[in-house]
């Protein structure tokens, strides 16, 4: 629509007789409509990519730093972290001594939900917190 429209401005100008061919305002404003929307687009489609893919890199990073930081090997079976509403699910949860010599710790499955607008805050709420087949192996 936009070549469209050019074109018949410019061929409108021609019919006139003038050399120079300044477009409306309307075509500007039509360009300004068309970058908000693919701005919006965009970040809408980066929310939506983040959701998606926050629950495997969160399992990577905890899985491949977990001894650096915490002296203990953990594993997981199943990782899945909800942005919208702050649910937290983890399944096949296991924790290792240190050193690796045996599991310290295994849980079945863990289900949390966060308060999200809090830890804008740097508050953390736990709203709700389910821990399912909890095992602890003493050293």
């Amino acid at each position: 629509m936009q070549a469209e429209v050019h074109d018949f401005f410019y061929l409108a100008a021609k019919i006139r007789g003038t050399k120079n061919f300044i477009p409306p305002l309307e075509v500007y404003m039509l360009n300004w409509k068309r970058i908000i929307l693919y701005f919006i687009s965009a970040l809408v489609g980066l929310i939506i990519l983040k959701a998606i893919f926050i629950s495997p890199i969160a399992k990577y990073v905890i899985e491949k730093y977990s001894e650096q930081y915490t002296g203990r090997l953990i594993n997981m079976n199943y990782l899945r972290i909800n942005l919208f509403n702050g649910d937290i699910n983890v399944k096949g949860l296991r924790i290792y001594e240190k050193g690796r010599k045996g599991v310290f710790i295994s849980v079945g499955e863990i289900n949390s939900r966060v308060s999200l607008l809090r830890m804008f805050y740097s508050n953390y709420l736990i709203k709700k917190l389910t821990i399912d087949r909890p095992v602890i192996r003493p050293a």
